[in-house]
């Protein structure tokens, strides 16, 4: 009898041990299997992002279209209820015949916003860009006008005016990194080809980032080129950034960011 129970009082140990291991284990594994996943992820990341999009892909065609059926629903009901109410037809016809309504009037509001609203605002605002200088010396003097009828000190004006010298200022860790490039192209850099290869391997965001400054260095050689103030030992890669600009801006590809005073 004392056997059974020192027995079953081991069992009973070992079963509560047993237990407690199971739950151990079972945190292990999902910490594990979690982890695992999070740095194939990481590792993968170029992957998955192409695959997301590949499905986004084939799926953008049935969500435009539900898309539209969803936004056009109201305004068919209403040409439906409303405008044909009185039609003698039937209410197949009626549906039929208001659904192709707001379908030519959507298709007409679309192809007038594309050819003609935002044309003339992309216009608007690249000719906003060029001449903000403009705008921002004429805003100047207004300011120093309007500063001379209130008695207000030349200090405060130019507290005022050096705001706007803030906006064309380079931070302290742009700065850096522009002497830091320029030291390492001087010099420690091996192959042009094999940067630039290298520097193109990036996420998409990054990759439009990395283009912004790229196209902003042309643009400037491309302005040097044409004002004439470039080394004659740069006029190769100057003339090149000129005539990609010109033939991009042309065809509205690209809108200059600089000034051409």
């Amino acid at each position: 009898m004392v056997l059974y129970k020192v027995w079953k009082e081991s069992y009973l140990m070992h079963f509560k041990i047993t237990q407690e291991m199971k739950q151990r284990i079972i945190v292990y594994s999902a910490s594990l299997i979690i982890a695992i996943l999070f740095f194939t992820i990481l590792n993968r990341f170029k992957d998955i992002t192409r695959s997301i999009q590949f499905i986004i892909t084939i799926l953008f065609p049935f969500l435009l279209g539900i898309g539209l059926a969803f936004i056009l629903n109201n305004p068919q009901k209403w040409v439906e209820n409303k405008l044909l109410a009185n039609a003698p037809m039937q209410n197949k016809h009626k549906r039929i015949l208001s659904t192709g309504i707001v379908f030519i009037l959507t298709i007409g509001f679309l192809i007038l916003f594309f050819s003609i609203i935002i044309p003339n605002t992309i216009d608007s605002v690249r000719q906003f860009s060029k001449n903000i200088a403009i705008y921002s010396d004429t805003l100047i003097g207004y300011t120093k006008d309007f500063a001379y009828k209130l008695n207000i000190s030349e200090k405060q004006v130019e507290q005022i005016i050096s705001l706007r010298m803030e906006l064309h200022r380079l931070s302290e860790n742009e700065q850096a990194f522009v002497e830091c490039f320029s030291r390492f192209v001087n010099g420690q850099m091996g192959s042009a080809a094999k940067v630039g290869n290298a520097l193109a391997d990036d996420h998409r965001y990054l990759i439009n980032e990395k283009g912004k400054v790229v196209f902003a260095f042309l643009e400037r050689l491309a302005n040097d080129y044409q004002k004439g103030r470039y080394d004659q030992r740069d006029e190769w890669v100057c003339r090149l950034a000129a005539e990609a600009i010109e033939h991009l801006v042309e065809n509205r590809m690209y809108y200059r960011t600089l000034n051409n005073d």
